[in-house]
């Protein structure tokens, strides 16, 4: 594995454990209409067994009003 692969692979490693504490962050935190029950610890145990799907798109870079076809977010993923 060469330097730059290491350490592309390091980043996004550290990125993803940068969102992962955001996103706990949030999910702790209560909001101004949260239900206080459900700030139990037993209510977040929960969450650990969900699996949430992202999407998005993402502007194409020579064109920013055309969007990314399906093939081409897979690829970006």
């Amino acid at each position: 594995m060469s330097v730059e692969t290491q350490r592309a692979a390091d980043v996004a490693a550290d990125s993803e454990a940068i969102r992962w504490k955001y996103l706990d962050q949030i999910r702790r935190n209560a909001g101004p209409f949260t239900d206080p029950a459900a700030m139990e610890e037993e209510f977040l145990a929960q969450f650990e067994s969900f699996k949430i799907l992202v999407m998005f798109v993402l502007p194409r870079t020579e064109n920013p009003d055309s969007k990314l076809t399906a093939s081409e977010v897979a690829q970006v993923a």
